[in-house]
């Protein structure tokens, strides 16, 4: 039987122990035995906090889940929701699946809650980390046709990138998101594109930059910095924020737009291949028929 072990006290507890002191997962992945998150608590007034990274866990105490058994179990229930709802909703003439990936703490979330919901959102502040994966949805019109978006959110922690990478090789199109206020979440946006590209199936990768939380007055990416980055990529980029809702409708607009053109333009070339192939094998056909014209009147004559 493997263990875990408390990150404080540093004492080892069974994957199956479930008792007073059995070890809990909070949201930034650390392990600590009840014990001593209640300790810590005291001392937070009440509050969550881990004291490895010092990031706030917003749920209850009696919703962390155990161990990391449990946890992986709750993950995987989680998955299977995730894919029963997809399946449940109503149909559409189109599904167009995008992605949203960045760093932690970007607002990924809010963004794609603050797009489905149609309105800004009150408290940003009220998102815990993204545990592995969740999808939002909203439906369209374009051109006469029913249109879903998918807007599939992910984690921007890396011990859940085995999670999210099975799910970017189905993206049609995916937005890579920093915060403008966080000049890591900048500089590692190199990474995420190439973490994009090395998943995705498709040979056109369709991707968008956003700036997220434009609303800060501090911040420490300057826009002309954001728009030199996605211009030497050949890529578009919006500066967005989920208080004020600023381009956030533009962006899965112009998304939305590249996706369906790419999705013409794939069909046209098939359709085109499709044609190229009927027509030679026609000619193909035509020349057999001649030869074989040719050599009866031989025989004959």
């Amino acid at each position: 039987m493997s263990s875990s072990e408390c990150s404080i006290c540093l004492e080892e507890y069974g994957d199956n122990d479930k008792s007073e002191n059995a070890p809990k997962v909070l949201s930034c992945g650390h392990t600590f035995c009840c014990k001593c998150i209640k300790k810590k608590m005291e001392k937070d007034n009440n509050q969550i906090i881990c004291p490895v990274d010092r990031t706030k866990d917003n749920r209850t105490f009696k919703e962390i889940p155990f161990n990391r058994a449990i946890y992986d179990l709750i993950l995987e229930k989680q998955q299977k929701s995730i894919k029963k709802k997809v399946i449940s909703n109503e149909k559409c003439d189109l599904v167009l699946n995008i992605g949203m990936i960045g760093s932690q703490n970007a607002g990924k979330t809010s963004l794609s809650e603050c797009y489905q919901n149609g309105k800004p959102i009150s408290d940003v502040n009220y998102y815990v980390p993204t545990i592995g994966l969740d999808y939002f949805s909203k439906i369209i019109n374009v051109n006469g046709k029913k249109i879903k978006i998918l807007i599939w959110d992910t984690t921007g922690q890396e011990k859940y990138n085995s999670i999210t990478s099975g799910y970017l090789r189905g993206l049609h199109g995916c937005f890579i998101v920093f915060d403008v206020s966080d000049n890591n979440s900048f500089e590692s946006l190199k990474n995420w594109i190439q973490f994009y590209k090395d998943f995705n199936k498709y040979k056109k990768r369709i991707m968008i930059i956003l700036g997220n939380k434009a609303d800060i007055k501090e911040r420490k990416v300057k826009t002309e910095k954001g728009i030199e980055f996605a211009k030497k990529r050949n890529l578009p980029y919006f500066e967005t924020s989920s208080i004020t809702m600023q381009n956030i409708n533009e962006a899965f607009e112009k998304m939305a737009k590249i996706v369906l053109e790419s999705q013409n333009e794939n069909n046209l070339k098939r359709s085109e291949s499709k044609t190229k192939l009927i027509k030679e094998k026609h000619k193909n056909e035509k020349e057999k028929g001649k030869e074989e014209s040719s050599g009866k009147g031989g025989c004959c004559g």
